[in-house]
């Protein structure tokens, strides 16, 4: 089973009835065959609605949805080879587990015996042999998601769509369950489409993420192009960077109130904003060296794992971590110099 489907979504919108203002406007995505696709945003962005729409479980006002070119929105939910796993399993809880996973195939009456055989496979698949004669409210929150997955790999989706599948688990059965799903996706090539609020979640699951703000798509992108190369401040944020110094951008030298700095990347001069992450700024020393700022510690915040510190140069602050050990003998007052390599800057138009 190595279905490999090409899902394209064009121009989607959705006004729900009562309302003005759109869930989704104007969403387009081409999702390629076999990969791994995050929708990534908060609560309310149009998330949810964009996989319902897909799995044909509520109308679009406007767009279309094809599946290898050809459109679904006139085709059945049930006819379209698109499961979804819900954030809440769902499962039946008058059925036992085997007859939970199996209910697809009984609906397709498919014989017993391979139906029976289906369904041992699935369990050894998502880790859960011999549990088949219990009930759903026998199994840990953890345990009824796999059966879930379950459910919805035995009928050899087309796209399989997971709804938050994750968020109700505690940290331990999130990562183990991310393992599981990114393998199973990976064994059975199938295109999926997985909605997240979690930043972290969508980066280490997805090849590509479509980032969602108010029903409109702000970035769709490899994970790495949304650190190094944000389209805008609102991405730039929502991935952990609130460094943004003004100025003008000519010839790969963006000049700017706290001096110039040289960006490695061939980039049209313009005005706006200079990005640069927190973990990539360097102590640097009392040298002419490139990109190298004399700052104040304003504020020193020791996290765990990283030291932030609050840096002033000018009327501008902005934001630096470190390795703990690298400033356990900075103080707040200190004068230091600090280095932002030119392949780490990013400037984006006002």
């Amino acid at each position: 089973w190595k279905d490999m489907t090409n899902v394209s979504i064009k121009n989607i919108t959705k006004i729900y009835q009562g309302s003005t203002v759109p869930s989704l406007k104007n969403l387009s995505l081409e999702i390629n065959s076999g990969t791994l696709t995050s929708i990534l945003g908060p609560s309310g962005c149009g998330k949810t609605t964009t996989l319902k729409i897909i799995a044909g479980l509520i109308d679009h006002t406007s767009g279309d949805i094809a599946f290898d070119g050809k459109s679904v929105l006139k085709v059945k939910p049930e006819k379209r080879g698109a499961v979804m796993v819900f954030q809440n399993h769902l499962l039946f809880p008058y059925m036992n587990i085997h007859e939970n996973i199996g209910f697809g195939l009984r609906m397709r009456n498919l014989n017993k015996t391979e139906i029976n055989k289906k369904i041992f496979e699935m369990l050894e698949l998502v880790q859960l042999p011999n549990i088949e004669n219990r009930m759903p409210k026998e199994l840990s929150g953890g345990e009824q998601q796999r059966v879930a997955l379950a459910r919805a790999l035995i009928v050899q989706p087309k796209v399989l769509l997971l709804d938050e599948p994750l968020s109700n688990l505690d940290n331990h059965l999130r990562i183990e369950m991310r393992n599981l799903i990114t393998d199973l996706q990976k064994k059975f090539e199938i295109t999926t489409i997985f909605v997240t609020h979690d930043q972290e979640e969508a980066v280490e699951i997805s090849d590509q993420i479509a980032f969602v703000l108010n029903g409109k798509l702000e970035q769709f992108d490899k994970p790495e192009n949304f650190f190094k190369r944000p389209t805008n401040m609102k991405t730039a944020r929502f991935f952990g960077c609130n460094n943004f110094i003004n100025g003008t951008l000519k010839n790969n030298k963006f000049i700017s109130s706290i001096g110039e700095f040289y960006l490695a990347r061939d980039l049209p001069s313009n005005d706006g904003f200079l990005i640069f992450r927190p973990e990539n700024i360097q102590i640097g020393k009392e040298d002419k060296n490139i990109n190298t700022l004399k700052v104040k510690v304003v504020e020193k915040i020791f996290l765990g794992k990283q030291t932030r510190l609050k840096l002033a140069i000018n009327d501008e602050i902005f934001e630096a971590t470190f390795n703990p050990n690298e400033v356990k003998n900075l103080i707040e007052g200190n004068d230091i110099y600090v280095n932002i390599p030119p392949s780490c800057l990013w400037a984006i138009k006002n």
